[in-house]
């Protein structure tokens, strides 16, 4: 049935614009995005992950060998599954070594690129040639896309969104052209987007999107059962109203790319699983997942309409979701959803924009609990397209063609405005100082940033400061592990007599151990510090072997199995260890490097 859908043609209008002016759009959305983000050139790589992703991984750093790419297609039980993504890294090491302009400018032409393809798939579809212009200027400069750009580990975010919009245009090229050739090439497309990140999931359904609106695709395939060779199977449709019938059809189109989307949600589904299950931890319950995805959807709302307070972690707050806000937040939503669909015969654009935005940030809108951060800036990269077409399209039909010159000024300010405020939000990221003293500002009570400062401390040798924040973090979470291993390390191996309390660090770090099952070599090694500083070497000597044997199984960070190795020799000769450098085990530039387990605890960028 599939090769017979040559017979779709998507509606042809002579464009309003040449090939002069779409080049001219394009190299305006290049300089744009480059004015913007071109000092992150001179970057470095961020404590957050980055050392998971490059400078730490061993397979990354390995290069393209046929060992460390059969490894990127391997699920790992602390990993999400994106194969496409890890190669993207190894290559990258390949031509620029651990330089992270390389990473950087990668990413920069990534979301150029982006812009771009979004501006053509878009112009190509609507055949609106400054509306699309408009929708990607927004795409390219708001504040929101800021996170996935600068930050190295978003890497995934922005090659799905590639993928994204790759798929798209090779859509328009199969239901203009039809063919079993263009078929396979979009499935294909979405393959390997699918493994880039699984958010991809949903795409079949924004083809649905398209299909009603842009394509037009009902009345294309009514016209073809009327007038030309009807190739819907009566067997598998024939009963079914003509309207129905065609819907079914369509959905029949896409049942590969379901089935693919499928695959790809059960994998990620049990990686997940196991990565909770290894952290030892609960899950919450869904109504309060529920509650937070009710909320985050009018948060996002919020950010895109005033993209103030940005921060590269929100935490997670079980006791501030109430329930009434959570119920306000359904409510509007779905008064939107009515409003919009009650619309859709005149502006069917609403509809699709509003579902677009909803869909796409389905897969994680926290429905499925994945780490303790509440909200992300990256996972409304491309959702956010879709509130931008809402806006784009219901401004040009309330201003209408005899304001041209209005409109005009009005986008090319908006533009502006959010320019600048991109550029500012760019230089947060700057250094690991710059990005947590940020976060601390725009978030409240934020434990995962207090812990960071804290470590931030302890490299500078302010023990007192570092204390004060590991306390803070632990008065807002006290089930928080990391604050209490960090605390127990500083306690047990500070040179400084004042600062050291073996007994207490006895009990942080048995606390931590617990709450992570004793699966983390870390805090193992955190906790036979704590044995030995209190006199309980035979204890210790127990613990940093465990700790020892469970870092060499991972076989990511060398530097701590060295470090462990020394301690363990410590500690069976009768000796406590103390740290001259006063630097827990957990330092801010390996905060979330090489034990995924570990850095988990902290903050999860995993997403379904």
């Amino acid at each position: 049935m599939i090769g017979d859908m040559k017979a779709c043609h998507a509606p042809v209008g002579a464009p309003t614009r040449g090939p002069v002016s779409t080049l001219a759009v394009c190299l305006l959305l290049v300089a744009v995005t480059l004015a913007i983000y071109v000092q992150a050139l001179d970057f470095g790589f961020a404590f957050y992950d980055d050392p998971f992703h490059v400078l730490e991984n061993t397979h990354v750093t390995g290069g393209l060998t046929r060992r460390n790419i059969e490894w990127a297609f391997v699920p790992h039980r602390t990993s999400l599954w994106h194969p496409a993504t890890w190669i993207s890294y190894m290559v990258d090491h390949a031509l620029f070594g651990l330089n992270p302009r390389g990473y950087h400018l990668v990413n920069l032409g990534l979301h150029a690129a982006n812009a771009l393809f979004l501006f053509l798939v878009l112009k190509s579809m609507t055949m609106a040639f400054w509306r699309s212009a408009f929708v990607a200027a927004l795409f390219a400069v708001h504040p929101l896309n800021v996170e996935p750009v600068v930050w190295v580990s978003a890497r995934k975010d922005l090659l799905a969104a590639l993928f994204w919009f790759l798929t798209m245009a090779a859509y328009l090229g199969y239901v203009r052209r039809g063919g079993y050739a263009r078929y396979g090439l979009l499935l294909l497309t979405f393959a390997v987007g699918l493994m880039t990140k699984p958010t991809l999931v949903i795409l079949p359904m924004h083809l649905l999107l398209l299909d009603y609106w842009t394509l037009d695709r009902l009345a294309l395939l009514t016209a073809d059962a009327q007038g030309q060779n009807d190739p819907v199977t009566p067997s598998v449709c024939g009963p079914l109203p003509s309207r129905y019938r065609l819907w079914l059809r369509l959905l029949l189109e896409k049942l590969p790319f379901l089935m693919l989307a499928l695959a790809v949600t059960i994998v990620s589904l049990c990686i997940h699983c196991a990565g909770v299950s290894a952290q030892a931890s609960k899950w919450l319950p869904w109504h309060l997942t529920l509650r937070n995805a009710l909320i985050s959807y009018v948060r996002y709302l919020h950010k895109i309409l005033w993209p103030q307070n940005l921060a590269f972690f929100y935490p997670f707050h079980t006791d501030r979701l109430p329930l009434w806000a959570a119920f306000a937040a359904g409510v509007f939503l779905t008064g939107i959803s009515v409003l919009f669909c009650r619309a859709r015969a005149g502006r069917p654009f609403l509809i699709v924009g509003w579902l677009w935005y909803v869909l796409g940030l389905l897969p994680v809108s926290g429905l499925i609990q994945v780490g303790s951060h509440a909200m992300a800036d990256r996972y409304a990269y491309v959702p956010v397209v879709g509130i931008f077409v809402l806006g784009v399209w219901s401004l040009g039909e309330l201003l209408g063609r005899q304001r041209r010159a209005v409109t005009a000024a009005m986008a090319a300010a908006l533009v502006a405005a959010l320019g600048v405020r991109s550029w500012f939000q760019v230089g947060h990221w700057r250094s690991d100082r710059a990005l947590l003293w940020h976060a601390l500002k725009a978030t409240r009570d934020n434990y995962m940033v207090h812990t960071n400062i804290g470590l931030m401390f302890l490299r500078d040798q302010k023990a007192e400061e570092a204390t004060s924040h590991f306390s803070q973090a632990l008065r807002i979470d006290p089930q928080s592990p990391i604050p209490k291993n960090n605390l127990a390390w500083l306690l047990a191996t500070s040179p400084r007599e004042q600062l050291r309390n073996p007994q207490a660090a006895v009990r942080l770090a048995q606390e931590a151990c617990r709450t992570t099952g004793c699966r983390k070599p870390e805090m193992l090694d955190t906790l036979a510090a704590a044995y030995a500083a209190a006199g309980r070497f035979d204890d210790a000597v127990r613990a940093a072997r465990e700790a020892l044997s469970k870092a060499q199984q991972e076989g990511q960070n060398n530097a701590l199995v060295s470090g462990i190795e020394q301690r363990l020799r410590l500690y069976s000769g009768g000796r406590a260890y103390y740290d001259s450098s006063v630097s827990p085990t957990l330092k801010p530039g390996e905060t979330k490097s090489a034990n995924r387990e570990r850095s988990a605890q902290l903050i999860c960028p995993q997403e379904p």
